[in-house]
């Protein structure tokens, strides 16, 4: 017996449609269910993107104190405080990351 592909997605959004309230009401709130894990990898990317704009800026202030006739103060107070933001979203010096970095 051989049941036609639009006979059973139709049977089987009827189903779901029956259940989805159910499903809605008991297992997917504000805080579980799969609607939260799309709002979390969203905020992991974001999270992502600023840590790589953080090493991007780091990496660049290093290169320019390499050159002479720079500010180095000025220089120094701005990896500091890019370390500091580094260290306040993951935990983890940011000296320590790049040389694992660079090690794999």
């Amino acid at each position: 017996m051989r049941v036609k592909s639009s006979e059973y997605k139709k049977r089987n959004m009827g189903i779901w449609n029956e259940v989805a309230p159910r499903y809605h009401k008991r297992w997917a709130t504000a805080k579980r269910g799969p609607f939260q894990s799309t709002k979390k990898l969203v905020e992991l990317i974001d999270i992502k993107n600023e840590l790589r704009k953080l090493v991007s800026q780091y990496k660049e202030i290093m290169n320019k104190q390499k050159k002479k006739y720079v500010n180095v103060v000025k220089l120094s107070e701005k990896l500091k405080d890019i370390e500091h933001r580094y260290f306040h979203e993951t935990g983890k010096t940011l000296k320590s990351d790049l040389k694992e970095f660079k090690e794999n």
